[in-house]
């Protein structure tokens, strides 16, 4: 005989699944893959099989969703910027996987490949990402990496960030000044540099003062220059 499939609902009865399946001739078929983490478990269809002389039968038919292991679906950054000048070691964010397998544990680490222009700057510390030396805002401010994360059971995903290193206000840079030496009836001159990533050379201030006014006087040390290049004048008192 021939026998015609068709899926039906009852108002009474078990919860059904037909809206997820569709049947052509013999053949059951599934119009949308299944998540075993969204319905885990089982799932009842309700099946009707008539035959050409209008018999029928009705039956149910659980269908079992069974887990498979998938690998790791996508690496998240809980916070992928930082501001520059930090020491070397300081946190910048922490990882996560997006794995179906909940009780799965993921290792980090920097790896080679497209990407990993600047993993030098950084180092993984198990579920962290944390600074390998001070970063500069003035020098770089988009940085590059590539991680990959190995769950226990082998599967592994790669992904590649960028770290944002972010502005904070420079102090300025004055240039080292050595020990100089005169007699109490010459003056001397000091020359130095200074400078600021934040700040229009005209608008810095310089000033100097001395810790002991008696051999040398606030009102004797005299400033000159201009740009980044300038110079003190020291005339000491006579006598001291």
């Amino acid at each position: 005989d021939i026998h015609t499939y068709t899926l039906f609902s009852t108002p009474n009865g078990p919860v059904f699944c037909n809206p997820w399946f569709y049947i052509q001739e013999n053949q059951l078929f599934m119009k949308k893959p299944f998540d075993y983490e969204s319905r885990p478990g089982t799932c009842t269809i309700n099946i009707r099989a008539r035959d050409s002389h209008g018999n029928f039968r009705t039956d149910h038919i659980v269908v079992t969703v069974a887990d498979i292991d998938e690998p790791p679906s996508d690496i998240l950054l809980g916070r992928n910027s930082v501001y520059e000048n930090q020491p070397a070691g300081t946190e910048i964010g922490k990882f996560i996987t997006k794995d179906d397998e909940k009780d799965t544990v993921h290792n980090y680490s920097l790896i080679s490949g497209e990407g990993d222009t600047d993993n030098r700057l950084f180092f993984t510390e198990g579920n962290i990402l944390k600074t390998a030396e001070i970063l500069d805002y003035e020098s770089k401010d988009k940085l590059n990496i590539r991680v990959m994360t190995i769950a226990d059971d082998g599967s592994a995903l790669t992904k590649m960030f960028v770290i944002e290193v972010l502005n904070r206000k420079d102090p300025p840079m004055l240039s080292n000044i050595g020990n100089l030496s005169t007699d109490d009836e010459a003056s001397v001159r000091a020359y130095f540099t200074v400078g600021d990533q934040d700040t229009h050379m005209g608008n810095l201030k310089i000033s100097a003062s001395s810790d002991n006014p008696r051999v040398m006087p606030h009102a004797n040390i005299e400033i000159k220059g201009t740009g980044a290049d300038w110079s003190l004048i020291l005339t000491p008192v006579k006598g001291e």
